[in-house]
């Protein structure tokens, strides 16, 4: 709700808990779906097994909300489960992060990064104190090691870089306008090819105490 009061693209979801709960909100947006569990304890939740893709049918759906709870109820005993969200699956496209955070010198600062859940990983991240114009923006974009993968590389379809710029140039008045955040993660977001948008996945946000 507060990505989209600020004009951020979401992709839209449906909170369940239980499997009959789960099962009608996958009819209600849709086969295939993405399912993924809601907790603030859980950061990284494709690395701890916390999201499962493409379901394509009650059955699927059922199998892998199960699998999805041993595990971690395994990994991790303590965290706290909200419930899990449902989402339609998204069309392919280049996956990024896009955040923001509280600098205790510099005050808000923005980041945008190529790899979604990649990120850390790759390293290839870049970052400007808020706010920021449309051409800050572009820059970090540019300055990015895998910019060529979003401006069409080896035949590929360029990537809908002013969808991102758009984003990021409304993190940045987010991020300045509710110095009450601490942390913010839209990640993955991921940039369909060119006019046709981009779209935060999954995000965290971290108030400060």
């Amino acid at each position: 709700e507060l990505l989209s009061h600020y004009g951020i693209p979401v992709a839209r979801g449906i909170m369940g808990s239980s499997e009959e709960e789960l099962i009608d909100a996958a009819r209600t947006v849709g086969f295939p779906v993405a399912l993924k569990v809601v907790s603030p304890e859980i950061s990284h939740k494709s690395d701890a097994g916390g999201v499962a893709l493409d379901l394509k049918d009650d059955g699927d759906l059922i199998r892998a909300l199960r699998k999805m709870k041993l595990k971690l109820q395994s990994a991790f005993p303590q965290a706290g489960v909200r419930g899990y969200m449902l989402q339609p699956m998204v069309a392919r496209g280049k996956e990024l992060i896009l955040g923001g955070t509280q600098d205790e010198q510099f005050g808000p600062v923005v980041l945008a990064g190529i790899g979604g859940i990649f990120v850390e990983i790759l390293g290839d991240v870049s970052l400007r104190v808020a706010p920021i114009s449309r051409q800050d923006a572009r820059e970090m974009l540019e300055e990015l090691r895998g910019s060529a993968l979003l401006k069409g590389a080896r035949g590929e379809s360029p990537s809908d870089l002013e969808a991102l710029v758009e984003m990021l140039s409304r993190l940045s008045q987010l991020m300045c306008e509710i110095p009450q955040i601490r942390e913010l993660d839209m990640n993955p977001v991921r940039v369909f090819p060119q006019g046709q948008g981009a779209l935060v996945l999954d995000a965290r946000v971290i108030l400060r105490r």
